[in-house]
């Protein structure tokens, strides 16, 4: 990977951060207790990937209370297809793994995301799809994408959070 792909990876998890937190607070404001999410920049993405690729913190004890097998629920996010749902489960002692994409765009309201993950805690089977959306080819349309994210905020100053 060159320097320049290091510095896209960079700049678009940057600027991803302040919509990954509009989530958070619309999570929050729907009564799931999220704690934050994580945005690290990729030093080595593909396009499977994308540049960036976070996810919002769930506490272990919601996803229990609500499905004691699971072992594992995640709400994460990348620039290529968007929002996805991983669940890691243990059901008759044989270990689980499943991701449901949402399949509404790169970027849908925090709103929709939450709802999403809404569905997902009535019957974690049945929401989303398990076909991966694929909205974008790294580094394609990245000022359009970047120009979006721009609507939930600017990304903080490097060395900053």
């Amino acid at each position: 990977m060159d320097q320049s792909e290091i510095a896209l990876s960079e700049v678009m998890a940057a600027a991803a951060e302040p919509y990954l937190a509009a989530v958070v607070d619309q999570l929050v404001r729907d009564g799931v207790p999220a704690t934050g999410y994580s945005m690290p920049a990729d030093a080595s993405p593909d396009d499977f990937d994308g540049e960036a690729d976070g996810w919002i913190n769930l506490p272990f004890e919601f996803t229990t209370r609500h499905y004691p097998e699971m072992t594992e629920l995640g709400l994460w996010w990348n620039s290529v297809s968007g929002w996805r749902i991983h669940t890691q489960y243990e059901r008759d002692n044989r270990p689980g793994d499943r991701r449901q994409w949402m399949g509404a765009g790169l970027l849908p309201p925090p709103s929709r995301v939450s709802a999403f993950l809404a569905s997902m805690m009535v019957d974690y089977t049945m929401s989303g799809s398990p076909e991966r959306p694929f909205y974008r080819r790294q580094g394609e349309n990245v000022p359009a994408l970047l120009e979006r994210l721009q609507v939930y905020g600017q990304p903080a100053p490097r060395g900053r959070s």
